[in-house]
Formats: structure tokens, sequence, C-alpha cells
């Protein structure tokens, strides 16, 4: 399978797992998942399942062009992964600070944990011009 086919399955499993979460969230937390999107005196917003689509594929695709881009020089796969692993440490922060309530925290840090746990070592399995 090429690289390319790869890493895109490799966005669309992070999608499938991330909106898999959302799913059994909206079942087990009472209410809608909420959080602060805005800044500040921002009103909590209903997370929706096509809201989680679209983020961890607009995030997916960031990081597969990123690694596309550092590839092209030496240590450039390296770099990715300590960026990665510091931008999914980081994005905890957005759900464990913003969400509404202990539920929404947690199913929300859940899809960041589910995200960097197929995106991360999915992109980096394969790497241009060589074999997977």
């Amino acid at each position: 399978m090429s690289t390319t086919l790869n890493r895109f399955l490799t966005v669309v499993g992070a999608v499938v797992g991330t909106a898999v979460v959302w799913l059994i969230a909206h079942q087990a937390v009472s209410g809608p998942l909420k959080a602060k999107l805005g800044s500040g005196d921002a009103e909590p917003q209903e997370i929706t399942i096509a809201l989680v689509i679209v983020i961890t594929a607009v995030v997916g695709l960031v990081a597969w062009g990123l690694l596309a881009l550092l590839e092209r020089s030496a240590k450039g796969r390296t770099a990715w992964i300590w960026i990665a692993v510091v931008v999914f440490v980081l994005s905890l922060l957005g759900p464990l600070g913003s969400a509404e309530g202990t539920g929404a925290k947690i199913s929300l840090a859940l899809m960041h944990v589910v995200t960097a746990a197929v995106l991360i070592p999915g992109l980096t399995r394969t790497r241009t011009g060589q074999n997977a």
C-alpha cells in the first residue's frame, strides 16, 4: 500500500475513533457535551459529532502536511514526533480547562487521546520513499 493511502486511512481511522468515543460519551453523559470554544467569557457550546469529525479531520490533515514538510530534512520525522507529542499534551488543557462537567472533560480528553494514539504512530509508520 502506498504511503499516501496509509496516511489517508490513518486520518480516517482517527476520525472514526473520535466519532465512536463521541457516540459512547453522548449516551453515557447526561445531556450534551459542552465546552467553551472561545476565549474568556464565551458561553459553553455543544460539541456535536459533526464538529468532532471536522476538527479531527483538519488536525489529521495538518499533521500529515507538517510531517510531509519535515520529512524533507534528515531528522524531520523525529522532530515531527516531538512536535506531535507536545501538541497532544498541550491539547489536553483545552477539554480539561473548558469542558462543562466531569463527564464532558473525560470524554473530550479521551477524544484527544484517541486522536493522538491513532495519528502519531499511524502517520510515522511509513515514510515517503521507503517501504512500510
